[in-house]
């Protein structure tokens, strides 16, 4: 290891961390980089942090989790911090501009209409293009807009399945409304409204 601790790191404009791309030891303080590529416009599109010709680390525009950031402008930082705590930072900008395809998803409820002397399980299903969804929350409603489940949430490890469970509870025959939302790492990306019955 080096004299010198080298930290490469992304920001958002909040000053904000976004991500860490590295951490190694140099030698002497970098006091200058350039960048192969000022702006990520492409899912594939990435930006190489050069120093004097030897590639120091990349940025997908993903965060710490994987998922791409939204449109903006990021800022590239690489400190050197001497043995003694001095620190030299040197920052350049990168902008993100990615076009999104329109995410295309739909939900249904398995069984619709559920008979509740058959089974008491129903599981709402979730399709979403693009693997985005990382996510699901349902909330179910009567006709009168009464709040009757406060949530359900998808199931750990398969964000595309909720289950509900109605065992226990004395829901009433009828037509009742599912409100889905769902997430990605990013945040809401859809809602929707399913009409579910259940007999008796």
């Amino acid at each position: 290891m080096g004299a010198y601790l080298i930290q490469l790191s992304v920001y958002n404009q909040s000053g904000e961390l976004v991500t860490t791309l590295a951490t190694f030891g140099m030698d002497t303080a970098i006091t200058s980089f350039t960048l192969q590529n000022g702006a990520i416009t492409t899912d594939s599109q990435t930006v190489q942090i050069l120093y004097g010709g030897m590639i120091l680390g990349t940025w997908d525009a993903t965060n710490s989790i994987g998922a791409k950031v939204t449109a903006g402008t990021y800022f590239i930082k690489v400190q050197s911090t001497d043995p003694r705590g001095g620190v030299i930072t040197v920052t350049k900008d990168v902008t993100v501009n990615i076009a999104h395809r329109a995410l295309h998803w739909g939900v249904v409820m398995v069984p619709n209409p559920i008979n509740l002397n058959q089974t008491t399980q129903a599981r709402f299903l979730i399709g979403a293009s693009g693997g985005q969804l990382t996510q699901a929350n349902i909330r179910i409603y009567t006709v009168t807009a009464e709040m009757l489940r406060t949530s359900l949430t998808s199931n750990p490890g398969n964000p595309g399945e909720v289950d509900w469970d109605m065992s226990g509870g004395s829901i009433a025959s009828g037509i009742y409304i599912a409100a889905v939302e769902i997430h990605s790492a990013n945040g809401i990306i859809g809602r929707k409204i399913l009409r579910v019955e259940i007999i008796h």
